[in-house]
């Protein structure tokens, strides 16, 4: 015996499950992207955090080369290196100041290589 009406109840919760399911989808989708915009401030704060550091790094071997206690090659290779990092992160500008020390250093120009450490210790 068939009841009347049974086959729109069936349509009905058929139509329930899918919503209840497009409504998970969506919630799964939504907490996605939210964790991939805090993934990509994560990752800028990290990018941000490494120029940083090389530029630290940067001043610290000029300070040391000025000082007389890094050998010109060592210094320019750390240097060349700091300049690369920096070039290919969120401030590529920052390795022009890394690129006048390497010049510096390769001159021997100590009184550049002076300015240039006061000039970035400013900023």
């Amino acid at each position: 015996m068939r009841l009347l009406g049974a086959q729109p109840m069936k349509a009905r919760i058929a139509f329930a499950l899918a919503c209840s399911f497009a409504g998970a989808v969506m919630r799964t989708l939504l907490a996605l992207v939210l964790v991939a915009l805090a993934g990509c401030g994560d990752q800028h704060e990290q990018e941000m955090k490494s120029a940083a550091s090389w530029s630290s790094t940067a001043l610290a071997v000029a300070r040391y080369w000025l000082q007389g206690d890094l050998p010109d090659t060592y210094a320019k290779r750390v240097l060349q290196k700091a300049s690369e990092e920096l070039a290919k992160g969120p401030l590529p500008d920052a390795s022009e100041p890394v690129n006048q020390m390497i010049e510096a250093i390769g001159k021997r120009d100590q009184q550049a290589m002076r300015r240039l450490i006061a000039e970035l210790q400013a900023q």
